[in-house]
């Protein structure tokens, strides 16, 4: 039954990726902006998922974004702090 509506979905694919990619840009913005950061990232790797580039350029893409949020993570974790002091 689902092959009937084939030839039908394949014309609205350009169009779907396309309000899919818009909607996580929206998305995105108002996750960063209320400070959810792990939903930002969850949407910006929609965003790539469905972005209309090439398959190679999605993947290098998202472990290009992959390294940078572990560098990240990595950087704030081993930041130095200062020792805390006694006040007698």
């Amino acid at each position: 039954m689902a092959s009937v509506f084939s030839g039908l979905a394949a014309s609205y694919a350009p169009l779907a990726e396309l309000v899919i990619c818009v909607a996580a840009v929206v998305l995105v913005q108002r996750a960063v902006w209320s400070k959810h950061y792990y939903w930002a990232v969850g949407f910006a790797a929609t965003l790539v998922a469905f972005s209309p580039l090439f398959l190679v350029v999605k993947v290098f893409a998202l472990m290009g974004f992959a390294c940078t949020v572990v560098f990240m993570t990595v950087l704030g974790a081993f930041r130095t702090r200062p020792a805390p002091t006694e006040i007698s």
